[in-house]
């Protein structure tokens, strides 16, 4: 159906098409390629050329230089990226009031502002083409520093704060801004910031965080609601680490559950810890696993606390596990 109808001239349903193809992480560059030489396909990929070159629609220009890159290319891609940006631009420049030209220039065109393709923003491919094909740092750090200040984009925010020096005053602004925004590694890298030891920290942050952490550090009653019930009088840093480990962890984060799973089963908070194992232990639905590592230690931790709850006579985390089976087996019933 999708077909037929960006044959008819529907760009929406060429981007959908094609983007879905594109972000199917298990198919191969090969993959790709063998699969838009199809016809059907070779008449949707003229569609998308058309959209890029001759509409100037910005969407298409990053989803065909994706493409493109699944090829090999890069000169194509470099420029489509930058006219996707100079088209973003031009789009939004009527509706600047400020006398700033990029001023309110990419509202309404991230993910969290409109119906989501999974096409990335046209500064989060060009970034990611001059740091990783280029080799260019500083090129890369202009663009997602234009995504981030001008446009407000979290994931931007998130590879902005990558390039900062770790631990830094600007690495924990643009950090908190992507974590806040909804990005679950941004979360569990904040987590895994504020769990840190002092001595540890005393090492890596500059003076201005470490005047933070002492703000925090001398915050001696906060409580934390991440542990599937209230645990109270933590540090202020500590209550951090395990608030941002929640957010990551209700996101999808499983390393961030494990984490989670672990806290609750040190202060015996054992139905905390069996519910946040088991959505570590939950599989993929793309079917393909983002965090193989966090699945790996979950399933050591389930063998190993089994056999502790067994000679103690707990059920919490078989009771969980059990639910989780009969969960899945509904599932696939509805779906044959």
């Amino acid at each position: 159906m999708l077909v037929e109808a960006s044959v008819a001239g529907d760009a929406n349903a060429t981007l959908r098409l094609l983007a879905s193809i594109h972000s199917t992480q298990a198919m191969s560059a090969n993959s790709i390629v063998r699969t838009m030489q199809s016809s059907d396909l070779r008449i949707v990929r003229m569609q998308l050329e058309h959209l890029a070159y001759k509409d100037g629609n910005p969407d298409a220009m990053v989803l065909l230089g994706q493409l493109l890159e699944r090829e090999g290319k890069d000169k194509e891609p470099f420029k489509l990226y930058h006219a996707a940006i100079d088209a973003i631009k031009a789009q939004r420049k009527d509706m600047n009031a400020s006398g700033d030209e990029f001023a309110g220039i990419y509202e309404g065109t991230t993910p969290q502002h409109r119906d989501p393709l999974p096409i990335p923003a046209a500064w989060t491919a060009l970034g990611n083409l001059l740091l990783h094909r280029r080799g260019d740092l500083r090129g890369a750090k202009d663009v997602f520093t234009v995504g981030a200040l001008k446009a407000d984009d979290p994931l931007a925010y998130f590879y902005l704060a990558e390039l900062e020096d770790k631990h830094s005053a600007p690495w924990l602004e643009y950090t908190t801004k992507a974590a806040a925004s909804g990005h679950p590694d941004a979360a569990y890298n904040l987590a895994m910031f504020y769990a840190l030891s002092r001595a540890a920290v005393e090492k890596s942050a500059d003076a201005k965080v470490r005047k933070h952490l002492g703000w925090l550090d001398a915050f001696k009653s906060w409580t934390a609601y991440g542990m599937g019930k209230p645990t109270r009088s933590l540090s202020g840093r500590t209550g951090m680490a395990w608030e941002w480990y929640h957010v990551a962890a209700q996101q999808g984060h499983k390393m961030a559950g494990v984490m989670l799973a672990k806290r609750c089963r040190t202060v015996k908070n054992w139905s905390g810890a069996a519910m946040y194992l088991v959505q570590a232990l939950r599989k993929a639905p793309s079917g393909v696993e983002e965090w193989p590592a966090a699945v790996k230690e979950a399933e050591g931790l389930r063998g190993l606390w089994l056999r502790e709850d067994q000679q103690a006579g707990r059920t919490e985390l078989e009771e969980e596990v059990e639910k989780e089976i009969k969960a899945v087996e509904e599932m696939r019933m509805r779906m044959a």
